[in-house]
């Protein structure tokens, strides 16, 4: 929820995105462009084995695109910090 967003970015309050597991779950998709655009650092994570079973971060980093690009379209870009 934005509200819940906005608490985020104001407590500097940091989330791992598992993208494959929220797919399993049905957890939904991250809004990470909203996360990132009130301050909440947002990295990438894998769940643990109940809910990805390769616990691989290049297919978690793939279906993170995917996902991304399913919400957002071509807004979608990708970028990182090193």
């Amino acid at each position: 929820l934005p509200e819940e967003i906005r608490l985020l970015g104001e407590t500097g309050t940091g989330i791992a995105s598992c993208p494959q597991s929220n797919g399993r779950l049905g957890s939904g998709i991250a809004n990470l462009p909203a996360l990132e655009a009130a301050g909440v650092a947002v990295s990438l994570g894998v769940d643990g084995a109940a809910s990805n079973e390769a616990a691989d971060m290049q297919s978690e980093a793939h279906a993170a695109w995917l996902l991304q690009r399913a919400r957002k379209g071509e807004r979608a870009q990708p970028r990182h910090e090193g």
